[in-house]
């Protein structure tokens, strides 16, 4: 969680850094991947900042979520 820390996502829930187990359960809420599509969307337009995670993700894979998929 430290690592990610930076993140737009985690900021923009109230997390403010912390690295604490119980404020990351109080800021963060579970989610489905529907509430994570805007986020994952202006990743896959090119997007490097720091979204979801603290460093950029410059790449995204679906091939392992259409195998499951399939099955």
């Amino acid at each position: 969680m430290y690592q990610n820390g930076s993140a737009k996502y985690l900021q923009n829930l109230g997390l403010n850094g912390s690295i604490d187990p119980e404020s990351f359960k109080a800021c963060v809420p579970l989610v489905t991947h529907k509430d994570l599509e805007p986020y994952i969307q202006r990743i896959a337009n090119g997007d490097t900042s720091p979204i979801l995670t603290g460093k950029a993700i410059t790449t995204i894979s679906l091939r392992e979520w259409s195998r499951r998929r399939k099955g």
